[in-house]
């Protein structure tokens, strides 16, 4: 099981935000939370990473509660928000292995071109990322992730 949420509830403050949230999703899928703003969907994916604790119900991700164990469910999971986050003037490869070095992994520029070309962004390192489209920066986004975590 990758996350199973049931009963859900979060308030902030006086106003119930998340009510009887209810979701269970398998390994190996691929999802997406669709609403209209305000549904509660980035509120929802606070509480299954750990951000914000819930007020009732209960959520486990990859068997870990996320209110208790954030900083092991963080070293497993990874989120690709809508604001991506790179530095514009940088090319993709470079970014990427920034990104290794950070996490003090050893990839050379082999790994990082099969990492861009396995998210379709193969001949596109040279350019700076500034000048992608939105879409390839989520590719971007996508290969920096799998780039932390190969299980990915």
């Amino acid at each position: 099981m990758l996350i199973k949420i049931r009963e859900l509830k979060l308030n902030l403050g006086t106003h119930a935000v998340l009510r009887d949230v209810n979701l269970t999703l398998q390994k190996g899928q691929i999802y997406a939370l669709l609403g209209p703003n305000g549904a509660g969907k980035s509120t929802t994916i606070s509480v299954v990473t750990g951000l914000r604790a819930p007020t009732a119900g209960s959520v486990r991700v990859l068997g870990l509660d996320p209110a208790v164990d954030a900083l092991h469910l963080h070293s497993r999971i990874g989120v690709l928000a809508e604001q991506t986050g790179f530095y514009d003037w940088m090319s993709a490869g470079d970014y990427l292995l920034w990104v290794a070095r950070l996490y003090q992994k050893n990839q050379d520029k082999a790994e990082i071109t099969r990492l861009l070309g396995r998210v379709g962004l193969e001949g596109q390192s040279p350019a700076p990322i500034g000048t992608y489209s939105r879409g390839m920066r989520q590719r971007l986004g996508l290969a920096r992730g799998s780039s932390i975590n190969p299980n990915c």
